[in-house]
Parts: C-alpha cells; structure tokens; sequence
C-alpha cells in the first residue's frame, strides 16, 4: 500500500507474514466506533459472522472460502 486507508476502512490495521508455506493475517480495530457502517463489538459474549475476500494476483486456482466466518472473544 502507497499510504494508509482514510475513513470507516482507514480504522483497520493488518499486517500478513508468510512463513513455512502458511499465510498468517492479523487485522485489528477499535471494539465499537463511531461509524453508523462499522459492526458495533460492544457485547463479547456475542458471536460475530463475517466474511473475508482475498486477491492473491494468481492466474488459477484462485485463494477463496466457502461460507461466513464466526468471530468469538475468548474469554
């Protein structure tokens, strides 16, 4: 990325680090926020599905994930 995103999107950090044939990705944001566009996470005992999109810039066989993902705090 040239520079950080500004906005609703710009309140997400990640960072992606390949290592030993496996892709990690760390994406953090505030809990709640004040963007009427933003998922609110103010109850943590809740279950949060979302789902995630991933260009990987191949010509075949392309990165993808059936269905939604669930975001659970641990507690």
């Amino acid at each position: 990325m040239v520079e950080k995103f500004t906005g609703d999107r710009g309140v997400i950090d990640a960072a992606v680090e390949y290592d030993g044939g496996k892709w990690t990705m760390v994406m953090a944001q505030p809990l709640v926020t004040k963007s009427k566009n933003d998922v609110q996470f103010s109850n943590l005992g809740k279950s949060y599905p979302f789902g995630l999109a991933l260009f990987d810039n191949a010509q075949v066989r392309h990165a993808f994930h059936m269905g939604a993902t669930s975001l659970k705090f641990a507690k």
